[in-house]
């Protein structure tokens, strides 16, 4: 007994000996209780109190044992032994043996052994996406109760000359936009700032500067269920044959990308393989090692799979512990309207119609307008959905269905409207998609094709009077590698016109692009239409793309246009990332049928507490021109702008400026030990967000909201040892 008591101490960390008192009654019968660990092969599932005698063998607790190796035994498996095992307390090896399940104590490692075969093991779930758990921080700052930010954009230009001989200062702009955030409720507005309501340039002046409203709204967010609020100037949900417009009125909408970025909603292409024997595994999509895992004997799902769109070529690698290898490949087609199974997205919206006159915002109290979508993850391959839209005129509503195939995706969606005074109508379409699907010889190929109709009398709501210039329209588009690093497509689409006397419609699209190099490539696209509505439009042409790229930070890009005989240059640069950092852009352009040349250039620049841009944009007659015109020297028009873009922001008591808050912020401020040493906030890799420079706190103005952000720090000329 002695023997026993001791081996339990020295190898089980977890086990417990009860005291003296209780060892001494345990041992008068004939047993002694100590908590080991249950293993499952390698795998550590949970501790169980087992009662050994002084000849090594064991009596296991019956409900203690179940509660712990439920875990990992199907409920069947459970629910078998709680009947095999009947009302007893506590139960041999032997007596689980003998109700289906293998059961050993090994007293050298003083654990039990668990051995269940592959139809009494509970399923398991193999995750590739390498998302992790949010870790809360002790020193993870918490949203501010109160806080606030205005951005600011001032801009102006100045024209040197005009076709009407106009020279000066033109009209100023201000535009602003900012949010006040109040506890959980944040409340948004855009305006802009007008007083030069005609062109000082051209000598009137309107000395009467007011603000101009362009939206203002309340949102409220309920991040647990992914569900935003909003109240006020808000845009119209939309989804399928919906139209989107701008309200006055209230939203509801399920908001997984604002609210839970981090979340993965869409389909991950589940599947299911079965391990005869403890394997190591190595899942392969396209290719490329995403996980490999060590794994039981069992049935698994395999799940979060990260899908690109389109084809999906999946190989599990499994290798067993006497070298047996098993290649499992399938292969899974996904796409950003497939949802995983149990996810919903859905969207309400109700109010005025408003709009913008005179760069007046304003409302129509005739013009009701209310919208609603539905669309729900049946299944990883089918999703469903509905939507429904109306007006003071128009009433519509329709249903739609997602389904992901290993030959492709097919869409189809259905609508029916009634109109006031056209009566009832309908729309249908039917897509199908086969996107990244590689054949045999590795070479990449992608379908599209679709087909669209409707009635003359459908309509959407927020539509007058519907065109529906076409009955039907049947589109395909086909694209696919080729030897030499070539990638070709051809496109086409044929509408059949509504009515006598219009013409059908023909578009025929062909393209070829080819990799001359890491550096350069070359594409030209030929297109053909018919039946346009304009007569220009008709007829042949062709584009020729040259770009190239001298090093990792510059591009230089050359098109040609056959139809309007354009030849356009274009030459980018960009140098560093956040504080300090900028890029340049030159475009010149040669439009032979318009007799124009036209030449830009801009430059940015990205200050610790501002961004600032300039621009110059001049029209002369072109080089060669199909309206007679040559250049001779002579500037037609020649116009500069500036922009200065900065913001003020508030967070409990602190301000700071900085450059535009792109949604969320950060106000990061210094200690007075520092002694005025500089001090600065960034992202790693020497990008630094913002530094210290004796106008008060630091700005970081993109943070991203609903998402921990680490932020890194430093101080230059910190002595050893500082402290703060």
């Amino acid at each position: 007994m002695l023997v026993a008591v001791v081996l339990a101490m020295c190898l089980a960390g977890s086990a417990a000996v009860r005291g003296a008192d209780a060892r001494a009654a345990e041992a008068a019968a004939g047993g002694m209780e100590v908590v080991v660990p249950l293993k499952d092969g390698s795998f550590y599932v949970g501790d169980v109190p087992v009662r050994v005698a002084a000849d090594q063998s064991v009596v296991v607790p019956v409900r203690p044992f179940l509660a712990a190796a439920a875990k990992v035994l199907r409920p069947e498996t459970v629910a078998r032994l709680k009947s095999a095992l009947g009302d007893a307390e506590a139960a041999s090896p032997a007596a689980f043996h003998a109700a289906g399940v293998d059961l050993a104590f090994d007293p050298l490692k003083v654990e039990l052994a668990l051995s269940a075969g592959i139809d009494q093991r509970a399923r398991g779930a193999v995750s590739v996406l390498p998302f992790a758990e949010e870790v809360a921080s002790e020193n993870a700052a918490r949203p501010a109760l109160v806080s606030a930010y205005l951005n600011m954009r001032l801009g102006a230009d100045y024209v040197w000359q005009t076709t009407a001989g106009e020279r000066g200062l033109d009209t100023p702009r201000v535009d602003l936009e900012g949010a006040t955030r109040l506890g959980k409720v944040v409340v948004e507005a855009e305006a802009t700032l007008e007083g030069l309501r005609q062109s000082a340039l051209r000598g009137t002046i309107d000395d009467d500067p007011r603000v101009v409203r362009r939206g203002t709204r309340a949102v409220y967010d309920l991040a647990a269920d992914a569900v935003r609020v909003k109240a006020g100037d808000i845009d119209m949900l939309r989804t399928g044959y919906q139209r989107g417009a701008g309200i006055v009125g209230v939203s509801v909408e399920r908001a997984y990308g604002a609210l839970q970025p981090g979340r993965n909603i869409r389909s991950t292409g589940k599947r299911s393989f079965r391990i005869e024997r403890p394997s190591n595994v190595a899942v392969k999509i396209d290719g490329i090692v995403f996980k490999q895992i060590r794994l039981e004997a069992g049935d698994y799902d395999l799940a979060d799979l990260p899908l690109r769109a389109g084809a999906n070529n999946i190989t599990l690698e499994i290798e067993d512990d006497v070298g047996a290898r098993q290649v499992l490949e399938f292969s899974s087609f996904s796409g950003m309207a497939l949802l995983a199974k149990g996810i919903d997205e859905w969207g309400v919206a109700a109010g005025l119609r408003s709009s913008i006159h005179d760069r007046e915002l304003s409302y129509d109290a005739r013009a009701p307008l209310a919208s609603a979508f539905y669309r729900y993850g049946v299944s990883e391959d089918l999703t469903l959905g509905g939507h429904v839209q109306a007006d003071d005129a128009v009433t519509m509503a329709g249903l739609g269905a997602v389904w992901g195939t290993p030959l492709g995706l097919f869409a189809v969606e259905g609508a029916a409207s009634l109109h006031a005074d056209l009566g009832p109508g309908y729309a249908a379409s039917v897509d199908y998609e086969l996107a990244n699907a590689t054949d045999g010889l590795g070479w990449r190929h992608s379908l599209h094709l679709g087909v669209e109709l409707w009635s003359r009398a459908f309509a959407a709501a927020g539509v007058e009077w519907p065109a529906n210039e076409r009955v039907l329209e049947l589109s395909a588009h086909y694209s696919r590698t080729l030897p030499f690093d070539m990638t070709a497509g051809l496109s086409g689409s044929y509408g059949f016109a509504r009515g006598a006397g219009r013409s059908d419609i023909t578009s025929l699209a062909a393209s070829l692009h080819r990799q001359l190099g890491a550096d350069l490539s070359l594409g030209v696209v030929l297109t053909h239409q018919s039946g346009g509505l304009r007569d220009e439009d008709d007829g042949t042409s062709g584009i020729v793309r040259l770009a190239w790229r001298p090093d990792q930070r510059s591009i230089v890009d050359v098109t040609h246009e056959t139809a309007g005989q354009t030849s356009r240059v274009r030459y980018g640069r960009y140098g560093g990332e956040g504080v300090g950092s900028w890029n340049v852009d030159v475009t010149v352009e040669n439009s032979a049928a318009d007799g124009e040349l036209n030449a830009a250039g801009g430059a940015q620049y990205v200050a610790n507490r501002a961004r600032v841009s300039a621009a110059h944009h001049a029209t002369s007659d072109a080089l060669y021109g199909l309206k007679g015109g040559s250049f001779d020297g002579t500037i037609r028009d020649s116009r500069s702008s500036v922009l200065v873009e900065t913001a003020v922001a508030f967070a409990d008591g602190r301000v700071a400026i900085g450059r535009p808050v792109t949604n969320s912020f950060a106000i990061v401020d210094t200690h007075a030990t520092l002694a005025g040493r500089e001090a600065q906030v960034g992202r790693g890799a020497g990008r630094v967000e913002a530094h210290s420079d004796g106008f008060g706190p630091l700005l970081v103005a993109d943070v991203s909201p609903y998402t921990p952000t680490r932020l890194a720090y430093d101080v230059a000329d910190l002595t050893p040892g500082f402290t703060g």
